[in-house]
């Protein structure tokens, strides 16, 4: 889920307890998981022509009731969370990390993080093709183009 920057929090009951995410920078690939899976959106997104962020709001985070689903689910183990004293929270969402985004070279427009892109090549989960160059849009209309010529040839025009 994404959410605007800069939320107020006034008319919020004091918390309890308070929590502080760290990020490994040197494994997290951008995947977002952890923004997909925050319940209290303290995990968001900040995305720019060129480059995306990802930012914590700690008078959001509720540690997910001690599930602490961004640490869980994260697939890198890029994500600590621990707890701290509530005293002295940042007032304004703290900027984790940030990556540039892979730009399409059809259409110029920023399709995925560029090391999102980095690490699926890496584990192998997408093997390296010219068309990962392209942003989805762009790819289909590849596609669509390739389909249209093979069909055209079976056909004899």
């Amino acid at each position: 889920m994404k959410r605007k920057s800069g939320s107020s929090r006034k008319g919020r009951k004091p918390m309890k307890e308070a929590w502080r995410v760290e990020f490994n920078t040197d494994t997290c690939s951008l995947c977002e998981m952890c923004v997909n899976r925050c319940p209290t959106q303290a995990l968001f997104l900040r995305r720019t022509d060129r480059k995306v962020e990802i930012l914590f709001d700690s008078g959001l985070c509720n540690g997910c009731g001690g599930e602490i689903y961004c640490e869980i689910h994260c697939p890198e183990a890029a994500v600590t969370a621990t707890r701290i004293p509530v005293e002295g929270l940042p007032s304004e969402p703290v900027l984790l990390i940030a990556g540039e985004m892979a730009i399409c070279l059809d259409c110029g427009r920023p399709y995925m993080p560029e090391r999102k892109l980095a690490a699926l090549l890496e584990q192998g989960k997408i093997t390296p093709k010219p068309v990962q160059k392209f942003c989805p849009a762009c790819r289909r209309d590849r596609l669509i183009d390739s389909y249209l010529s093979i069909t055209d040839r079976i056909a004899g025009k």
